[in-house]
């Protein structure tokens, strides 16, 4: 069989005991775009789940951010694909297959033209080309778009995106000393390999030994006993029928004979469910032979309609096209009447930040995005893991801000970050290591450093000449002003939107759709209530905005929003971006209510995503 790549999610980092693997997808002979995009995000060489005792040849990376990554690829593709990628993205956001980490093996590929002892290397190579792998988009979509390439895509298929791997990992299995199976041994569905702690690791040769055992078990004596007892019935009945069944049935194995299920599956699903599974294969199988010599034309009646099922013709009910739910979309009226619902009755009060950019440098105590900040002598300033200092990303004085209900009515509010392509962001890790959240609850003119102090010291600004290792998403200092206003849920809080939606819904007697408010109403008709282009969503309090998904904990509170926002070009005229997170991208911190009010600040979640 091929040498293959395979796509698993994992629980824990892979050089972790026991991981929980779950299989996504395998490609045969290549490692798909599509595979390296879904590990481009903080891509990490990793140990194999597969074969032990080989080093760092497989890639672990963030799960979700991968995900973004391909939504975002996905966004540029023609209209033809659009289908197709989002029965991807919803395969890889399903609960069931979703986990912190996305893992990819590629030994078998390497093993194509290079020798064991060069995995380690290849592996790292994958890595750095991984990690520039917005330059090999862009090269991807050149050739789909301009010339008429589909070599990239091809990948965007069901068949391509399944559990059911050649490959399942046993991992988290236990032998019968009560330790954890060695990872050497890959479980594919017809070997039985032992399980215990004496074997050696993994030979570059041991997975094709494995996969022999299964061709000669399956790819030769199946097919002989299908051709067989074929032959036999034959000849005992001389009936055509029996060739044209013998053909079938040998067709039908080639097709599920790709999708097979592991022993470890069989024993942890148990046996209903694996052979649920396969009489799924051998469905899909029939309907591929047998729908296109069916052409009966669909009938209908008063009540009933004739559809095609398989062999089967059969008569259902009539959907009522009256009703909501078979498009599952609001009407325009029905759609006003619940978002102007939202508006009268659930909104939150907040403060919107108004920025403008100054010629002099602001005082060091002033409400501003970038600059210098207020430090005092005696306090450690703010360092990353390299005891560099972090760069002032915003500074709040509350004493210029309107109140908020357990927001500090005075003192000084910091945010320091890393300048770096993350800005100080840890997708695995909430500790502020990289970024800092500092509170002065007053300020003194005393104790406070000057700049030129601050510069002594080694602290810059986004202003500050630098290297392209070092950047904020701004290059300006901002002033800051402050207004009370009240935001409103909205689309991109997720389940609190479709929850209040819902609610509504069933209020006003309309009907309550499954999914996500985002596919049940017209685009026009919310951007009607929600779509404000005056200025950015620079926010403290209030309902926050993502432009991938909702990541507040349970009880958090907005405490800092910081948008990317379009500002006037060096002509007057023209339009250019003057703070900008990723791709149109928004930063967030959030905090509980019971920290704010203690104003302890040590628990702050950050994060920024963007398209």
């Amino acid at each position: 069989m091929a040498n293959r790549s395979y796509l698993y999610s994992l629980d824990v980092f892979s050089d972790c005991p026991k991981p929980r693997a779950i299989g996504l997808s395998e490609s045969e002979c290549n490692i798909p775009l599509i595979y390296r995009i879904l590990v481009s995000s903080a891509p990490q060489a990793t140990d194999s789940i597969l074969f032990s005792g080989q080093g760092k040849i497989a890639i672990t990376a963030d799960y979700d951010g991968g995900v973004r990554k391909l939504e975002e690829f996905f966004s540029k593709l023609p209209q033809e694909y659009k289908e197709k990628a989002e029965n991807v993205i919803k395969f890889l956001k399903d609960y069931k297959n979703r986990q912190t980490y996305i893992h990819l093996e590629c030994a078998e590929i390497f093993e194509i033209e290079a020798d064991e002892d060069e995995f380690e290397k290849k592996n790292a190579e994958l890595v750095e080309e991984i990690k520039n792998i917005d330059e090999e988009i862009k090269k991807a979509l050149k050739r789909i778009h301009y010339d008429g390439d589909t070599f990239d895509v091809r990948e965007i298929e069901a068949e391509y995106w399944t559990n059911t791997l050649f490959f399942t990992p046993s991992s988290g299995d236990e032998d019968e000393n009560g330790d954890n199976a060695s990872k050497e041994h890959l479980s594919s569905e017809y070997s039985s390999a032992p399980k215990n702690n004496d074997v050696k690791p993994a030979k570059k040769n041991s997975v094709k030994s494995s996969k022999k055992s299964s061709v000669i078990i399956w790819d030769i004596l199946v097919p002989l006993v299908i051709a067989a007892v074929g032959i036999i019935l034959f000849v005992l009945t001389g009936s055509q029928a029996i060739v044209l069944l013998t053909a079938v049935l040998l067709f039908i194995y080639s097709k599920i004979k790709k999708n097979r299920e592991s022993p470890s599956d069989f024993n942890d699903k148990g046996s209903n469910a694996y052979w649920k599974s396969k009489s799924k294969n051998l469905e899909n199988s029939f309907d591929e032979i047998f729908k296109p010599l069916v052409r009966d034309k669909q009938e209908s009646s008063e009540n009933y309609e004739t559809i095609q099922s398989g062999f089967f013709t059969v008569k259902v009910p009539k959907k009522d096209s009256g009703k909501n739910d078979d498009v599952e979309k609001y009407t325009h009226e029905q759609a006003k009447m619940i978002l102007q619902r939202i508006h009268d009755t659930d909104g939150a009060e907040s403060i919107r930040i108004k920025t403008a950019v100054k010629e002099t440098p602001l005082p060091l105590t002033a409400s501003k995005f970038g600059g210098l900040p207020y430090w005092e002598r005696t306090d450690e300033f703010p360092r990353d893991e390299d005891g560099k200092p972090l760069y002032l990303l915003a500074q709040i004085n509350f004493a210029d801000v309107p109140h908020l209900p357990d927001f500090p009515e005075k003192g000084l509010l910091q945010i320091f970050v890393k300048a770096d392509d993350l800005w100080g962001l840890d997708f695995k890790d909430e500790r502020q290591k990289n970024w800092r959240i500092v509170y002065h609850k007053s300020i003194s003119s005393i104790m406070a450093m000057s700049e030129a102090e601050l510069r002594a010291m080694g602290v810059k600004t986004a202003s500050d000449e630098k290297d392209e290792e070092e950047y904020l998403p701004f290059e300006k200092e901002y002033a800051l002003s402050f207004e009370k206003q009240l935001t409103f849920v909205h689309p991109n809080c997720d389940d609190q939107f479709d929850d209040t939606v819902q609610a509504i819904a069933q209020e006003l007697g309309f009907p309550v759709f499954d999914g996500g408010a985002l596919d049940w109403f017209e685009e026009d008709d919310y951007n009607a209530f929600y779509l404000d282009d005056k200025y950015a969503n620079h926010q403290i309090g209030g309902f926050p905005n993502f432009t991938q998904s909702d990541v507040r904990r349970v009880g958090d509170v907005l405490l800092f929003q910081m948008d990317s926002e379009m500002g006037n070009g060096e002509d007057g005229k023209s339009k250019s971006w003057e703070i900008l997170w990723g791709d149109c991208g928004i930063a967030n911190f959030f905090i509980s209510r019971a920290d704010l009010k203690n104003l302890d600040f040590s628990n702050v979640l950050y994060n920024w995503d963007c398209y």
